[in-house]
């Protein structure tokens, strides 16, 4: 697979490296060039003190606005290290008056060996105050509960960094970017942002694919993604597709997030081409797409509105959706669009409908609760639902209303050859009611012409079961003829009725 490139300029600013002691303060620190996560070396020390133990880095940070700090450690001592409730391991940032710190760990969260800790520092610090200005110190705090052992070292520190994510482009048609390559690309720099343990793609900042007129190309087989329970900003988590030569190519596999965490999935902003089939999301808190994308046989499990707009959304199922409460729904229904064969289950409102007009619903169906919609617009529309059982109610949280009709039902006719099966366009269907029905016998249900795909559809409400019958033609000068040909049916007030003309060509 191809090597993807990640751009980091203006998103992951490198605090310290580990190939120099020059700016290290607290203790007496050495280069270590076998254990290490980048480069050449790391930077070791030995801590020895039976309670507080800080080192830091000096030189001057713009954090004042929220960072994302991101720090690389490893402590041989874990034994000694005091739990994560009693404050066992801090992140800190100090302007020399006012220092703040945020606790990440302790000997019952962490087990030794190299861990990145994280912390936001926009978030309420455990202790302290934030510098309002420009950091001038980051460092670890390491509170102990006995004097740690005096070896030639027992801390390491390497690659400290802050910062959100990154942006990665790269791969072809035939040989595409992976996600188990952007975490390799990503070890050989120990951002940390995405990491793979195990076959798990495992993420801890914001990830975009693909920017601009640079080709992209990402595919995903069955990977299993999940964004980490760490001190993060709410807003942190994404995976952000755009770029008019992005492309992207998802089959199978989940996106979730551990713990409390949420994401976001967006794409917005336009790609050449996105794909998701068959992909279990959960946890998602408004997933967006745009037009041209496809997402089918996908399950969207406890995730936020969904806003699909003109996206190809089809045969999935949403259930538990956590938008509640009025103005809301598991998935807004534009007026124009691509949606099909839903599954609702154990939502509070499935729909959230704010254009006004006139919807058919053929393809929705939902759970053990009623199909609900919440309708917020300041005009009146109506809401056709077939007679299948799937309840419909309605909750207008608009100057508007709108009108559930039941029983609405489909009927299409389709005209084909009789030899060649080619479809036929403008193509005369005329078809009445029969005797038998509710609508009188000699009612016009369809008069007019086939469409590209050789059909023609008439949508209405049903009492009961209706017999039809009629002719297709095609007589047109100048087009090929074909002789005429009967059709006849009923229309059930269940399923509609699907009629297929095949025309003998009259020339």
């Amino acid at each position: 697979m191809a090597t993807p490139t990640l751009v980091t300029t203006g998103n992951i600013t490198v605090i310290d490296d580990g190939e120099s002691t020059a700016n290290w303060v607290g203790d007496t620190f050495s280069l270590d060039p076998d254990i290490k996560v980048e480069g050449n070396n790391s930077v070791s020390c030995a801590l020895t003190t039976n309670g507080v133990n800080e080192i830091y880095v000096s030189g001057t940070f713009n954090l004042s606005g929220g960072e994302h700090l991101r720090l690389w450690c490893n402590f041989s001592f874990v034994g000694n290290i005091d739990t994560e409730a009693n404050d066992g391991i801090q992140l800190w940032i100090s302007d020399g008056t006012n220092t703040a710190f945020w606790t990440v760990g302790g000997s019952d969260t962490y087990a030794g060996g190299w861990r990145q800790f994280i912390v936001y520092t926009g978030n309420t610090p455990t202790s302290g105050t934030v510098p309002t200005g420009n950091s001038t110190q980051i460092g670890i705090r390491v509170n102990t509960t006995s004097k740690p052992r005096n070896v030639p070292a027992n801390t390491w520190v390497d690659q400290w960094t802050f910062g959100d994510g990154y942006t990665v482009t790269g791969g072809t048609s035939v040989d595409p970017i992976t996600w188990s390559g952007i975490a390799s690309v990503d070890a050989a720099s120990a951002y940390g942002i995405v990491t793979n343990v195990d076959g798990v793609i495992f993420l801890t900042g914001r990830v975009q694919i693909g920017t601009g007129s640079t080709a992209t190309y990402l595919e995903s087989n069955g990977d299993i993604l999940v964004f980490r329970d760490r001190p993060v900003s709410t807003t942190l988590y994404e995976l952000n597709y755009q770029g008019t030569a992005c492309d992207v190519d998802v089959t199978g596999g989940a996106i979730s997030a551990a713990g409390t965490q949420n994401y976001n999935i967006d794409t917005t902003t336009g790609t050449q081409s996105f794909s998701f089939d068959g992909l279990q999301i959960s946890k998602c808190t408004n997933p967006d797409f745009s037009s041209g994308d496809t997402v089918v046989n996908s399950v969207f499990d406890s995730c936020g509105q969904i806003e699909p707009l003109t996206a190809t959304f089809t045969d999935n199922t949403i259930k538990n959706s956590t938008a509640t409460g009025a103005g809301t729904g598991a998935l807004r229904l534009p007026l124009t669009n691509n949606i099909n064969n839903i599954t609702f289950a154990d939502n509070d409102r499935d729909l959230l409908i704010t254009d006004a007009g006139t919807y058919n619903n053929e393809t929705f169906t939902h759970g053990t609760n009623n199909f609900d919609i919440d309708y917020n617009n300041a005009s009146n529309s109506t809401f056709n639902t077939p007679s299948d059982g799937n309840t419909s109610s309605v909750t207008n949280t608009g100057a508007g209303t709108m009108t559930v009709v039941t029983g609405q039902v489909t009927t299409t006719v389709t005209a084909k050859d009789a030899f060649t099966s080619a479809l036929i366009q403008d193509a005369r269907v005329y078809l009445t009611a029969d005797s038998g029905g509710a609508i009188a016998a000699g009612t016009v249900i369809i008069n007019g012409l086939t469409d590209a795909n050789g059909e023609i559809s008439d949508t209405r409400s049903l009492t009961q079961n209706q017999p039809v019958s009629g002719y297709v033609r095609k007589s047109s000068p100048g087009d090929d003829l074909y002789q005429s040909t009967p059709i006849s049916g009923t229309i059930s007030t269940a399923s509609g009725l699907s009629l297929t003309a095949l025309m003998i060509s009259d020339e």
